[in-house]
């Protein structure tokens, strides 16, 4: 449609003196799928902006639909939600998500149907949701449609939030896993997707309606997986990537479809839906509890097939554990799980790890040291199993050693990354020496710290953390 051109040239510069970002004006025709404007490499704070006072497709003009080509660049990593939200002067417009149909499961090219329209009861209302993988673009089709008061211009802005799964515990045994969301303590009607450690779908791993001739209409599947990191995606009917559905176990092979990869939509308004699930590889069945939050949402786990990756706490200096043959030099034990004791803290000090090692979020947390001054981070690439002494510790810690110096930010407490890192902890050690998320490389970390008392433990000045070690 014909813009408002002032309008437009206002949103032109305030985008440009507040953010610097960019805006994809619309242009005629655009009216069909197959004429849709293409927006290349969209930014979160990017807009798209047009006119419609209607909803046709067949009649070029002012009252005719607006559609677009929308490709979000690469983002950060890890699982993103997007929205286009549209903001008008004058209430009325709605946008969708165009998706395609099938026929016995098999997308129909060319086909041009909604999967997803905006609502004016989400908050913010008129946005339109999907998810992707950040280390990819993200590719839709978008359309805007108007009614007779909609003479003003509207604007579309993209938006992103980082999306942090549910953890499953444990490991389960690789071959057949099997995933449903039957007999878990409610009857929505369900769909789900699983996808690898790079949010790419797991081929045909997908169901809406458990098949075949099944009873309900809720999901369930089955297929074999190797040893890896694997996400499930939930949520109700319809929820739709660009996969078809012509699976033998599928019971609804007619629901829309998106037109490209790396997207995943839900056309759904419901919300506070009980959308848990349980895992299962025949030995080990875990129930996840979920639910599906606001409208137009998917919720999502994280699973590990085959042996866990390292995750846990070692080298205590607190004769105890096990492996451990070396004594505190001093006998000076720690408490349960933290080095040893130190001239002012008889239970040492702590080292515990947080976050989630897919999405790059581990952060190694220190309680126990000094009031104030700094303290060593270290990590190696060797599990020395018995034991160091330093200082007035001991370390398991071995092999090539790096170190990394962090302030203690409030009394007793240190962090890597510490609260003002830009760095994470997987690629705060310098140059080359970065331990990427899904590298399997292995790591252990210990910290230590400053303990100059001269009456304790002589003649060393300072002690150590418990360890941990990590696999990427």
């Amino acid at each position: 449609m014909k813009q408002s051109w002032t309008f437009l040239a206002a949103v032109l510069a305030t985008s440009a003196a507040s953010y610097a970002q960019t805006n994809f004006p619309e242009t005629e025709a655009n009216d069909t799928k197959a004429a849709a404007n293409v927006v290349n490499c969209m930014n979160v704070g990017d807009t798209i902006t047009g006119n419609t006072t209607g909803t046709s497709t067949t009649v070029p003009g002012a009252a005719s639909a607006d559609y677009y080509d929308v490709t979000v660049c690469t983002q950060a990593g890890g699982l993103n939600q997007y929205r286009l939200t549209i903001t008008s002067a004058v209430v009325g417009h709605t946008g969708t998500i165009r998706g395609l149909s099938q026929a016995a499961g098999v997308p129909n090219a060319g086909t041009d149907l909604t999967l997803q329209t905006s609502s004016t009861l989400t908050l913010p209302p008129r946005y339109n949701q999907w998810y992707a993988s950040g280390g990819a673009p993200s590719r839709i089709v978008y359309r805007v449609t108007g009614a007779a008061a909609t003479t003003m211009d509207y604007v579309s802005t993209l938006s992103s939030t980082a999306i942090t799964p549910v953890i499953v515990p444990g490991a389960f045994l690789p071959g057949p896993i099997t995933v449903t969301t039957i007999a878990q303590g409610h009857t929505t009607d369900t769909e789900l997707y699983v996808y690898d450690s790079s949010f790419n779908p797991v081929a045909t791993f997908h169901n809406d309606d458990e098949g075949p001739a099944g009873p309900s209409l809720q999901s369930r599947a089955t297929r074999t997986l190797a040893a890896g990191t694997y996400y499930v995606a939930i949520s109700n009917f319809n929820t739709a990537n660009s996969n078809g559905d012509a699976n033998a176990d599928e019971d609804f092979q007619t629901g829309t479809v998106l037109d490209f990869p790396n997207a995943l939509a839900n056309s759904s308004t419901t919300v506070a839906l009980n959308v848990s699930c349980s895992i299962s590889d025949g030995t080990t069945t875990t129930p996840v509890a979920l639910t599906k939050v606001s409208q137009f949402d998917i919720a999502w786990a994280c699973f590990t097939v085959g042996a866990p990756p390292l995750f846990a706490a070692f080298c205590a200096g607190d004769n105890l554990d096990p492996n451990v043959t070396t004594d505190c030099p001093c006998l000076n034990f720690g408490a349960a799980g933290r080095g040893c004791a130190s001239s002012f803290n008889a239970s040492g000090a702590g080292l515990a790890a947080t976050g989630s090692v897919a999405l790059d979020t581990v952060a190694l947390n220190v309680d126990g040291v000094n009031a104030s001054g700094n303290v060593i981070f270290m990590r190696g690439d060797v599990d020395n199993v018995v034991g160091l002494v330093f200082g007035d510790g001991v370390r398991c810690v071995d092999g090539v050693l790096r170190r990394r110096t962090k302030p203690i930010f409030a009394p007793g407490l240190a962090s890597f990354p510490s609260p003002t890192d830009t760095v994470t902890l997987s690629n705060g050690w310098g140059v080359g020496n970065d331990t990427p998320p899904g590298s399997g490389i292995t790591a252990y970390y210990m910290a230590y710290y400053r303990n100059a008392s001269a009456a304790f433990c002589p003649p060393e000045t300072f002690n150590g953390t418990n360890a941990w070690g990590i696999t990427w």
